[in-house]
């Protein structure tokens, strides 16, 4: 039995209130779960979530899952306090082509969002060799470390797999930067942050370097990839634009994109 049918049928429910963040990763079982866990009455739940940040791509309706939003119950914030104007438009951008649905299946649209803040636009640059990408991040490090314009923990340095964070960790410790990895329970004080992709997920940095992004590598191709029909191609690139949207959001102040070889058409760094 579902636990949420175990719950439905309690007189007394386990919770007077639910609140609950992100709910764009949880799956229509996940989401049942949580109106049975509380009696239906004003205020029951309090439910926040991103749908162009369901990088998992789990099926959800809040219809299906006996949670009414009829009338003046849900509301889109519109007002991003965190990015600048320029961030997000970059991250917006890469989710233009991609058909996002909201949380009781109708179509979600990017109309209306703000930024109170406005910044540098969003640098994209592309390398001939894997050294001269390597140097340009070392040296834009050592401009925000050495002339003291940022806290190093206030950095991070993404890739978009394990291969690529290996890589990050090799590079700093060739060139004497303390990192520490954001999913590690331990964490290095005054030191950059490196993290892959999916990891990024959650946190927030005024530095953001965001790593081999280029025609060839963007999207990421898995092993599978080629063999993949033209519907699960279409499935998997707008869960890695959704991957991609997330990580760029990730950046309050600055964000600088590399990679080697010709730029990818799915950046638009600027408007």
């Amino acid at each position: 039995m579902l636990l949420s049918n175990f719950f439905e049928k309690q007189k007394i429910k386990p919770f007077s209130f639910v609140v609950c963040d992100e709910i764009q990763d949880f799956s229509n079982p996940e989401l049942k779960l949580l109106r049975s866990l509380v009696e239906e009455k004003e205020n029951d739940l309090f439910l926040v979530g991103d749908p162009f940040q369901n990088i998992y791509k789990k099926a959800q309706n809040f219809s299906k899952s006996g949670i009414s939003v009829k009338g003046r119950r849900s509301k889109r914030l519109k007002i991003n306090y965190r990015t600048t104007e320029e961030i997000k438009h970059l991250a917006m951008e890469v989710l233009a082509e991609v058909s996002v649905e909201d949380f009781d299946g109708n179509p979600e649209n990017m109309k209306g969002y703000l930024s109170l803040m406005h910044g540098d636009e969003p640098g994209y640059i592309t390398f001939n060799t894997p050294e001269e990408e390597d140097q340009f991040i070392i040296d834009k490090l050592n401009q925000f470390i050495i002339n003291d314009l940022i806290n190093p923990n206030e950095i991070c340095i993404c890739a978009r797999t394990n291969c690529g964070l290996d890589e990050t960790k090799k590079l700093l410790n060739t060139t004497g930067i303390k990192y520490s990895d954001i999913s590690s329970l331990k964490h290095a004080a005054n030191a950059v942050n490196v993290s892959t992709f999916h990891n990024m997920k959650g946190h927030e940095f005024k530095i953001v370097f965001v790593r081999g992004m280029s025609e060839d590598s963007v999207p990421y191709k898995h092993s599978q990839y080629e063999y993949l029909t033209d519907r699960e191609r279409q499935q998997y690139d707008q869960q890695e634009r959704s991957l991609y949207y997330v990580v760029f959001s990730r950046a309050i102040q600055s964000i600088f994109i590399t990679g080697i070889g010709a730029k990818s058409c799915w950046i638009v760094p600027s408007k």
